[in-house]
Parts: structure tokens; C-alpha cells; sequence
């Protein structure tokens, strides 16, 4: 969360000087790029003075300034229309950008139509600009989605931002996401359905905790011996109980109504994962990689992309 005081003001005469220092300088614009796309959750602006009170709209930097104190006045009021407006004066193609309607696609109204067809409230194209998504299923109460479902893209240029950036965003906001590939809906719309809803109601706190895609934890194998009697197979040594293992590093999220853990231990090539809702005993994941160094450095870029999406260490 991002708080951005904004600190210039009138004099004691009441005059407002345009001198914003650095931001008046070439490539300040650029610096205010830097602050207004640092926040991940939030950001809250305080300031003494309103747009129009910037006048030297001929400086690149003031003019950035100016037209985001408009935009952020309007989202904190909720008139979204005006500032959808105030963006797409930064850029002559953002206008069209914004106005284009949705383009006709046969997979998403098939999709949608099989969902209404099982009850589901369906909004298509969700979104403003060129982000958006594709079908989103609306809560019970219609008060917010519960379910984003991405379908393939129609151009390849957007291949990074549609499979990378685009769910990325989605879930950092809180998004329960889907993809759904056309061939799969073509070959089996019947296990699609089953697959968008199996994710609509699965609990959110286990959404993106499992690193190794359900690499789960390998149950004891008994082998036995081809010969017309079998032997008896020998016992098989039981699985240590977590509080034998080593000391697990652990986090925890709390957002909105999310409250979740996730730890994880290195054991020589072994790396264990348990996750789940606080006071739950959670879910175990466990991979074993060639070498322990390897082992070392899974588990630091997985502690590292944990933090990022916002885990405390306890």
C-alpha cells in the first residue's frame, strides 16, 4: 500500500508557484511513472491542492502530474466513466481502445451459454481498455465475481500478456482464475463445465499455494515378488510425523477475508511444502530435486515469490 503526499501548495498570498523541482525537469513524467505503479494493493493520495490548480500543462512532468490528481479524484469519488476519461487523453488510440465493443467469439458464447443453461449469472468481456476477461461468473448475491475464465488468444501478439501478465494481475487482486483452451471445449464441453465449476467452488486459500502442481506426497509402494507364492512383503518404514522433521520457515497471508499459511523445509534433496486456511492441518506437497544446492535454491525463489505476493514471515 502506497501513501502519496502530494506537498506542494499556494503561498501565504494565495499563489501557486509551478515549480515542482525534478518533475519539471526532462523525463519527470518518468518519474512519476515510477511512483504511481508501485503500489500492489492501494494507494491513497493526500494533498492540499486539486488538478486544475496546475496550470503549466505545457511541461511534460506537470501535465502527468495534473492529469493524475484528476484521475485519482475521480476513482476516490467513484465516477469511473470520468476517469476513463481522464486516461484516454494520455493517448490519442486509448479513446478507441476504451469504446470497442466485444468482438464476436463462437467459443465464449457457447461457453456462456452452457453456464446460464446450469444457472450461473455470465458477464462477457469484462473489464476496460484492451484488459479484460473473457467470461466472469458472478457471486450468488451479484455483488462481485467469483469466477474469471480466459479462453485462448485471438492474436498472437498478446500471447505474453494474455498466459503471463494478464492472470498474474487477476489474482493479485483477488481473482479466482480459469483457462480454458478451445481445443478442449471442442473435444469435451462437458468436462469443461465440470472443470469451471469444480474451480468456482474450490476454497480460495488453496488457489496457487501448491508450487509443484500437485506433486504430491508418495505413498509407501509394496513390491511383490512374481512367483506362485507370494512372500510376505516386508514392512515399510512409516512416514516421519511432521514434528520430527526439520524446522519449517513459515508465512502467512491476511487480506480481506483470506487468512492462510505456507511453510516449507529443505531435507537434503527434499523439498516439503504445507499449506492451507489458518487452523487447518493444511495440505502437504513434497519434490525431490538431483542435488541439494538445487534443493536450496527451488525453495529461496519459492520464498521469494511468496513474499512478493504479499506473505509475512512469522
Amino acid at each position: 500500500m502506497i501513501l502519496l503526499s502530494i506537498c506542494y501548495a499556494p503561498d501565504a498570498n494565495g499563489r501557486m508557484a509551478m515549480n515542482f523541482g525534478p518533475i519539471n525537469q526532462r523525463g519527470g513524467e518518468k518519474r512519476l511513472n515510477v511512483i504511481f505503479s508501485r503500489a500492489r494493493h492501494h494507494m491513497a493520495v493526500v494533498s492540499t491542492i486539486r488538478a486544475e490548480a496546475i496550470t503549466n500543462t505545457h511541461n511534460d512532468g506537470a501535465r502527468a502530474l495534473r492529469t493524475f490528481l484528476s484521475f485519482a479524484e475521480a476513482q476516490s469519488r467513484g465516477d469511473a466513466a470520468h476517469g476513463q476519461a481522464v486516461l484516454a487523453t494520455l493517448n490519442p488510440e486509448a479513446q478507441r481502445v476504451f469504446a470497442r465493443a466485444a468482438p464476436a467469439d463462437a467459443l465464449r458464447d457457447a461457453i456462456a451459454g452452457a453456464l446460464r443453461e446450469r444457472g450461473h449469472q455470465i458477464h462477457a468481456d469484462v473489464g476496460s481498455a484492451s484488459f479484460r476477461c473473457d467470461l466472469a461468473i458472478l457471486t450468488s448475491r451479484g455483488d462481485g465475481y467469483a469466477l474469471g475464465i480466459l479462453l485462448d488468444a485471438r492474436d498472437a501478439a498478446t500471447v505474453a500478456d494474455r498466459y503471463v501478465f494478464q492472470p498474474t494481475i487477476l489474482r493479485a487482486f483477488g481473482w479466482k482464475v480459469i483457462d480454458v483452451p478451445a481445443q478442449s471445449w471442442l473435444r469435451d464441453p462437458g468436462a469443461v463445465i465440470a472443470q469451471i465449476e469444480a474451480a468456482l467452488y474450490r476454497d480460495p486459500a488453496d488457489v496457487d499455494d501448491d508450487p509443484f502442481a500437485g506433486a504430491t506426497m508418495p505413498a509407501p509402494v509394496v513390491s511383490v515378488p512374481k512367483s506362485k507364492e507370494p512372500k510376505e512383503p516386508k514392512p515399510q518404514a512409516k512416514a516421519e510425523p511432521l514434528s520430527t522433521w526439520p524446522e519449517f520457515s513459515e508465512f502467512r497471508f491476511q487480506q480481506g477475508a483470506s487468512d492462510k499459511f505456507w511453510k516449507i523445509a529443505v531435507t537434503g534433496l527434499d523439498v516439503t511444502v504445507v499449506f492451507g486456511r489458518m487452523g487447518t492441518k493444511g495440505s502437504t506437497v513434497l519434490k525431490t530435486f538431483d542435488t541439494p544446492e538445487r534443493a536450496k535454491r527451488e525453495a529461496a525463489k519459492l520464498i521469494a515469490e511468496k513474499v512478493r505476493k504479499g506473505y509475512v514471515e512469522v
